[in-house]
Parts: C-alpha cells; sequence; structure tokens
C-alpha cells in the first residue's frame, strides 16, 4: 500500500465517534520509517480503549491474513501505557523470533505492574527458552531466560504467573526445571498440575510418560485434555489405547486433543480409529480435526492425501 492509502486510512482509525470498521488494513502493514512516524502520530492522540481496540484487531487480522504483517506496531505498543495495550502486543508477537525483544519480556516479567502482562511475558518467554535449545539464539539470553523464569517461580508469585513460568520451563533442559515440574505435578493443586502436563509434553522427555498416561484418566477434563495432547507432543506410543479411548470422552477439547495426538504418533491402529470415528462424527471441528490427522499420517507415510478420499459422513447443519 502507498503513504496515500496510509493517509487515507489514519483518519479513520482516529474517528473514535465510529466503530473500527476497516476491510483493508494493508495500508499498515510493513510500514516504513516515515509511515511509521505519520501513524505514530496519530497513535498517540487516541483513547486507551482505542488503541486497545485497534492492536486487538491487528492480531486478528494478521491470524486471518498471513500476508499481513504489523510488527512495527506491535512493537509500539509494548510501551503503551494502557496494559490491556501492552498484553495484547506481547501476545501478537508470537511469531517474532527476534532476540531483540527478550530483554523487554525480562523486563516485563520482572517489572510490569499488571499481572496479566507478566504472565503473557512469560509464555512469550517460553518460545525463546524453546529458540535456546534449538541454539537459534545465544546460549547467555537463553540462560538468562531461563535464571528469570526460575526465580520468578522461587518467588511465590501468584499462581498464573507461577502456571506460565511452569509451562515455559517445559521446553528447558536444565535439571531445575525438572525438579520444578516435579514439584507442580505433585502439588495436589488441579490447575498446576495441569500446567506440570503441559510442561512435560513440552520437554520431548520420555521420563514423564508414565505421568502422562495416569493422568489421561483424571477426573479433570482440563487434566485429561493436557495429558492427551502431551501424549502426542511425547509420540507416546505406549497411549495409543487410551488415546482411543478418550475419542469417545463426553468433553470436545478432550476428543480433540485425543485425535491430533492420535495423527502425530500413527501406526495401524490409530489409522483404523480414526477413520471409525470419521464415519460417525457429527461436530465439524471433530470432522475437521480428523481430516488434519489423517493427512498427517499421510504425509508420514508418503501415501495420497486422505482428505481426498471420499467419506460417507453425516452432513453437517
Amino acid at each position: 500500500m502507498s503513504t496515500e492509502e496510509l493517509l487515507e486510512l489514519l483518519p479513520k482509525i482516529a474517528e473514535e465517534a465510529s466503530p473500527l470498521q476497516i476491510d483493508d488494513f494493508s495500508a499498515i502493514s510493513d510500514m516504513n520509517r516515515e509511515d511509521l512516524a505519520a501513524f505514530i502520530e496519530v497513535w498517540q492522540t487516541l483513547s486507551a480503549f482505542r488503541r486497545h481496540e485497534l492492536i486487538r484487531e491487528l492480531g486478528k487480522q494478521a491470524d486471518e491474513h498471513v500476508e499481513l504483517n504489523f510488527e512495527l506496531i506491535n512493537r509500539v505498543g509494548l510501551r503503551d501505557e494502557d496494559q490491556s495495550v501492552r498484553q495484547t502486543a506481547i501476545a501478537n508477537l508470537w511469531e517474532c523470533k527476534d532476540p531483540d525483544l527478550i530483554a523487554i519480556y525480562l523486563e516485563s516479567l520482572h517489572d510490569d505492574p499488571s499481572a496479566e502482562v507478566q504472565v503473557t511475558a512469560a509464555e512469550a518467554l517460553g518460545r525463546y527458552v524453546l529458540l535456546g535449545e534449538l541454539e537459534e539464539i545465544p546460549s547467555d539470553q537463553h540462560q538468562a531466560i531461563e535464571d528469570a523464569l526460575l526465580k520468578t517461580i522461587a518467588a511465590d508469585p501468584i499462581r498464573s504467573l507461577y502456571q506460565s513460568c511452569i509451562e515455559a520451563l517445559g521446553y528447558s533442559s536444565r535439571k531445575e526445571s525438572e525438579r520444578v515440574i516435579e514439584i507442580a505435578y505433585d502439588a495436589g493443586n488441579p490447575d498446576i498440575k495441569k500446567s506440570a502436563i503441559v510442561a512435560m509434553g513440552r520437554s520431548y522427555n520420555q521420563r514423564w510418560g508414565p505421568h502422562v498416561l495416569d493422568e489421561m484418566t483424571s477426573a479433570y477434563p482440563e487434566i485429561r485434555e493436557e495429558a492427551a495432547r502431551a501424549a502426542g507432543e511425547l509420540e507416546l506410543t505406549i497411549a495409543i489405547d487410551a488415546l482411543i479411548e478418550l475419542l469417545d470422552d463426553v468433553h470436545p477439547g478432550v476428543q480433540l486433543a485425543a485425535v491430533w495426538s492420535l495423527g502425530q504418533i500413527g501406526g495401524e491402529r490409530a489409522e483404523e480409529a480414526l477413520f471409525a470415528v470419521h464415519e460417525i462424527a457429527e461436530e465439524e471441528k471433530l470432522i475437521q480435526a480428523i481430516d488434519e490427522a489423517l493427512d498427517h499420517l499421510a504425509f508420514l507415510k508418503g501415501s495420497p492425501d486422505f482428505a481426498l478420499l471420499d467419506f460417507e459422513g453425516p452432513d453437517v447443519e
């Protein structure tokens, strides 16, 4: 988009008496320095409500249109005075791997007055822990992130921040991180146990297999769901029978997690079970999840795309 089109868009953004109804946000995607300066000039005149409305919409637009990139605007939002804007800006940058963001996220984790922003910063730092394990960021930054997350846990933060730090450390191979997961799993609190299971799945450490398998029969559907997903992340072949049983779970989230994991683990029994459920499934989300799982199995096997086969399932209203 041209600068002229940007200048046409900015007044619509600034008109707070009208709802934010814009058909094309491409004028503020991948802006150059001059255009960004023009945008910031308008941004600074907006109310906190409008800034949050806008940055939330940009996150939605980026998800729906992969060609759009609002990284520069989200970076502006990281320093906003409104906590909702800061939190949304961090969340919107989930695909960004720039190490320059690490210092900002660490600052947010330690010093932001909003617990919600701290939680979102911990979640974002978890992605960088994974990048550190993959040696895609410098080792000193990797260690600094892990140290910060461990320090936050040791400070006994509020539960939501404690949980987000546990989940972020799931990607870490450090022994201290394993101990954190063990303590969380044994804490006796279902919410904290759920976070421990999320971390187990992220760890790609087979030592957690027995715990994950045990929790697939938990009385708590949220824990069954995370255990089912962790089984797929860990590629636990011993969990196939349990996952097949969860295909009949009364909670849709558990079913979807089981479908995804069967697609990750694969094997003849997993494939047969997915086909069988596809034949009787009525929920559109479940049918789509099974199609995607079968696609993945087809890719692994190097066979034709299962999604192209003519399934004789019931019509979805």
